[in-house]
């Protein structure tokens, strides 16, 4: 990404100005790579200070999966848009938009169940049939405020979820969930705030 100007002169001898600006398309393979990287190298600082850390996968049960169609249609009806016109890529956006009230509601379920204080990366994917699924790290930050796999699980409410807890010093989990970062751009990513940030930068946030 950058800014290059040039400049001449018109056969009028007025001056003429050229504007190159070089911005990330986050589409092509380079984009992919690059942002998948950024996140991998985020994970791994989170996993590094983080007193434990959980690898997990949420989906949505069939019930689930019509309800949260359905109500996409709806929603963009009522705009004059039709969700069959759409592209795959379109459609998934507003899938993950439709699904992003539950993330929210269950992260503060586990969060009030647990009484912990827990960090998170979240990332959605597409299965075939374009409805979103997740793979997220969930890093504990207080020893004294552990959460319990039971809890992780237990209030997903959307369908079936797995939580395996990760070793100390274990990282391929970080490369795991960045991976399919690279793989599609409709790929969406969620995270705490200032996630990967050095401890310093946490602070001020504090």
């Amino acid at each position: 990404m950058g800014v290059h100007v040039t400049h001449g002169m018109s056969s009028s001898d007025s001056p003429v100005y050229r504007l190159d600006i070089q911005a990330r398309c986050r589409k092509c393979d380079g984009c992919l790579r690059a942002r998948a990287a950024y996140w991998r190298l985020a994970a791994i600082n989170e996993m590094a200070r983080a007193q434990r850390t959980w690898f997990g996968t949420l989906t949505l049960s069939p019930d689930i999966r019509f309800l949260v169609l359905s109500r996409a249609r709806h929603r963009l009806a009522a705009q004059s848009i039709d969700y069959d016109t759409m592209t795959e890529d379109e459609r998934f956006t507003e899938l993950v938009r439709e699904t992003n009230p539950s993330i929210t509601r269950y992260l503060k379920r586990v969060r009030k169940e647990s009484g912990s204080q827990l960090r998170y990366l979240l990332v959605s994917e597409a299965h075939k049939d374009g409805m979103p699924h997740w793979h997220l790290l969930v890093h504990e930050v207080s020893q004294s405020e552990p959460v319990k796999k039971r809890t992780l699980q237990g209030q997903w409410k959307g369908g079936f979820s797995q939580f395996k807890l990760v070793a100390q010093g274990e990282s391929r989990p970080a490369f795991y969930v960045a991976k399919y970062l690279a793989k599609e751009a409709r790929t969406r990513v969620r995270a705490s705030l200032e996630y990967g940030s050095p401890p310093e930068a946490l602070a001020l946030q504090a």
